[in-house]
Parts: C-alpha cells; structure tokens; sequence
C-alpha cells in the first residue's frame, strides 16, 4: 500500500508504536503514540514498543483502539492532511 499511495499513506500501527528513545539514543522510554496521548508507558508497552507492537495502553482489548488512541490518530491525520495540502489550515 505504501507503494501505491506514496506520501499519502499512513501506516497507524508505525505511527502509533514508533519508539521514543532517552537522551542515551538507546533506551526506549515511550512510543509517538503514548507520548501524543500524554501517557505513560507501562514495562509491558515498553517491551512490545521494542516489537514493534501498538502498547497495550492506548487498545481498549487486543484489538480495538481507546477514545484517547482515537483522538491521538484524529490529530495525526489532520496535520497529515494540512501537510500534503488536502486541508487548508
């Protein structure tokens, strides 16, 4: 998919999941999606952050966001849309 839409896609667990690091540049403290939704991460999100994986926290079961994952992919989806000129801001 990111072949076909380019700029234009958006991969939510990449977004969600990208690791935020210390100022070691190694540890990995968060992830976009935690620090967005003002949350700290718990040593469970942390490792699945290291996975890749969405953290536990911002899913309201296995699958299926929270309201404060909604709200954070709502506001990523905006400044995505501004950036590439869909929405005038």
């Amino acid at each position: 998919m990111k072949q076909a839409f380019g700029r234009r896609f958006v991969s939510l667990r990449e977004y969600l999941a990208h690791p935020v690091y210390d100022t070691d540049g190694k540890t990995v403290i968060s992830c976009y999606g935690l620090d967005d939704a003002g949350l700290d991460p718990t040593d469970a999100d942390i490792e699945r952050i290291k996975q890749g994986q969405v953290p536990q926290t911002l899913l309201a079961d296995s699958v299926h966001y929270t309201a404060a994952t909604k709200t954070v992919i709502g506001t990523m989806l905006y400044k995505k849309m501004i950036e590439l000129g869909i929405l005038e801001q």
